[in-house]
C-alpha cells in the first residue's frame, strides 16, 4: 500500500480502483490496447494468482502489460518465514516462477538492483510487445527504531527457555520489562533490565518506557482475560458483537469467518459446543468465506451454517449467494458493514480512495438473488425459504432481529451489521500494532 500512497499522490496518474485482481489484468489489456502499455499492481501470492490468467491473454495478443507485485519483506524471504498469502513451505519465489511462462521478463528487486531491473523489465517487454513482471519488496524504503524493548512473559518457563532469553537481553542491550507471569525468568540485577509491566497499573516510569518505545518484542506472551462489553455506546461494535453472539449461535454449528475483523473478533468468543470453526488466516484470499460457506452447508444439511463477511470480502464473490438460494440452504449471513476495507485501513492509508468502494443495498441482497421471483420456484426443486434480510445499526435492532432468525431456523436470512468506520476487534488491533511496529524497522533488526 506504500506503492498505492505514490501512485494516487501522482498527479499524472489515475487509480483504478478494479474489484478483484482479475478484472484488473483485463482492464490493464483494455488500456494496452489504446494506449500501447498497460500495467496492473497487485499483492503477492494470493492476488497475483488472481491475476495471472489476465496476464497471460496479452502474451499471445502481443500487449506489453507490466504485472507489479508487492512481497513481503526481504528478510522474511530470505529466512523463508511461514507467513500469510503464501504456500507453508518457505519458498517465496514459487509465484514468480509461475508467471515466467507468460512473460518475457520478470525481476524481483533488492536496494542493489531496483534501477536497472526495472529498465531492463519494461524495456523487453514494450520492445517484444509481450507482458513483464516485477516484484517491489515492502522494505525498500524503511526506517531505523530508536527505543527498542522486549517483554518477556510466561511461556519461556513453560518451554525451559530462561537461559536464551537471558542471553538475547545481554546480548541486545535493549530495556527488557517482565509481564506479570513473566517475573523472575529475567536476571532483574541487569542493568538494562527494567521491571514489570502491567497495563494501566504499571508504574509511571516504566509505562512511559513502553509508551516512548518504536519497537517492541514480545517474547514468550501468553493472551488473557478478553474484554467485557462496554455498555457504554448503544453502536454495534465489534467488543458487543462478538460477546453477544454466543446467545444466538446453535451447538454443533459451522462458523465461516472471513480473513480481517471477522476471523480476529471470533478468537477470543465462546465456543458453542460442538462448533467448527473455519477461517483462513494463513493464506488470506478475501472473500473466501462466501465460498467456503457454500461448500461446508452443502457438506452437511444437517448442521446450522453462520457466515461471517465483511462488505470488501462480499463484494468479491457475492455471486454465490445466487447459490445458497438455488441449493436450497439456509445459512445466517452476517455481512459487516463498516464502509470499506477496515484491515487494510488499519495498516496503511486510513483516509485512502483505494482503501474504499460503492456502497451497496446489502440487506437486499437475497431479494436482488430472485429468492422470491415466482420463475425460480418452477424448477421442480422445493424453494429455499426467505426469511430476516435486514440493515441493523444499533444493539436494540440487532437483538430484535436476532430473535426472529432464531423462531425461524429453516430459512436463509441475512443480516447487514451496520459497524463504526474504524472499530475492530481488540486482537486486530494488536495485531495491526504489531505489525506497524514490524515494518517500520529497518531489516537487520527484524
Amino acid at each position: 500500500m506504500p506503492l498505492l500512497d505514490l501512485i494516487e499522490d501522482d498527479t499524472d496518474l489515475h487509480w483504478g480502483n478494479n474489484k478483484n485482481e482479475l478484472n484488473a489484468a483485463y482492464a490493464a489489456d483494455g488500456y494496452a490496447r489504446v494506449r500501447r502499455a498497460g500495467a496492473v499492481v497487485t499483492t503477492f501470492g494470493v492476488g497475483e494468482l488472481s491475476t495471472i490468467n489476465g496476464i497471460a491473454g496479452p502474451y499471445p495478443e502481443l500487449l506489453p502489460v507490466i504485472h507489479i507485485v508487492g512481497p513481503p519483506r526481504t528478510t522474511s524471504q530470505n529466512s523463508g518465514t511461514l507467513l500469510h498469502h503464501t504456500l507453508g513451505n518457505g519458498d517465496f519465489d514459487s509465484f514468480r516462477k509461475m508467471s515466467i511462462t507468460v512473460t518475457v521478463a520478470s525481476a524481483s528487486l533488492s536496494f542493489s538492483n531496483a534501477i536497472l531491473e526495472i529498465d531492463r523489465v519494461f524495456q523487453t517487454a514494450i520492445t517484444k510487445k509481450r507482458p513483464g513482471y516485477i516484484e517491489i519488496p515492502i522494505d525498500l524504503q524503511v526506517r531505523a527504531s530508536n527505543n527498542p524493548a522486549i517483554i518477556v512473559d510466561g511461556r519461556i518457563s513453560r518451554y525451559h527457555l530462561e537461559s536464551k532469553v537471558n542471553e538475547l537481553v545481554k546480548a541486545s542491550g535493549f530495556s527488557t520489562f517482565s509481564a506479570p507471569i513473566g517475573k523472575g525468568i529475567i536476571d532483574e540485577s541487569l542493568s538494562n533490565y527494567r521491571g514489570v509491566y502491567v497495563g494501566n497499573v504499571t508504574l509511571d516510569g516504566v509505562a512511559k518506557e513502553i509508551e516512548n518505545a518504536d519497537l517492541l518484542i514480545e517474547i514468550g506472551s501468553i493472551k488473557s482475560d478478553p474484554t467485557p462489553i462496554d455498555n457504554s455506546t448503544t453502536e454495534l461494535t465489534h467488543n458487543y458483537l462478538w460477546n453477544k453472539l454466543p446467545e444466538f449461535i446453535k451447538p454443533n454449528s459451522i462458523i465461516a469467518l472471513e480473513t480481517g475483523t471477522a476471523a480476529f473478533g471470533a478468537f477470543n468468543t465462546k465456543s458453542p459446543k460442538g462448533a467448527t470453526f473455519i477461517s483462513q488466516l494463513f493464506w488470506g484470499s478475501i472473500g473466501y468465506s462466501v465460498g467456503v460457506a457454500v461448500g461446508a452447508a452443502m457438506a452437511d444439511r444437517g448442521r446450522k451454517v453462520y457466515l461471517f463477511v465483511g462488505d470488501g470480502s462480499f463484494q468479491l464473490t457475492v455471486q454465490e449467494i445466487s447459490v445458497f438460494i438455488r441449493q436450497g440452504l439456509t445459512p445466517v449471513i452476517f455481512l459487516l458493514n463498516n464502509d470499506g476495507y477496515l484491515m487494510e485501513k488499519l495498516i496503511h492509508g486510513p483516509e485512502r480512495s483505494y482503501n474504499n468502494f460503492q456502497m451497496w443495498k446489502y440487506s437486499q441482497t437475497l431479494d436482488y438473488f430472485g429468492g422470491n421471483l415466482e420463475v425460480n420456484k418452477t424448477e421442480g426443486k422445493k424453494p429455499t425459504p426467505i426469511g430476516v434480510g435486514e440493515k441493523v445499526s444499533t444493539r436494540q435492532e440487532f437483538e430484535i432481529a436476532m430473535e426472529k432468525i432464531d423462531k425461524e431456523p429453516n430459512k436463509i436470512h441475512f443480516l447487514e451489521v451496520v459497524m463504526p468506520e474504524f472499530d475492530s476487534p481488540r486482537e486486530l488491533s494488536l495485531m495491526v500494532t504489531a505489525l506497524n511496529l514490524t515494518n517500520s524497522m529497518p531489516s537487520n533488526q527484524r
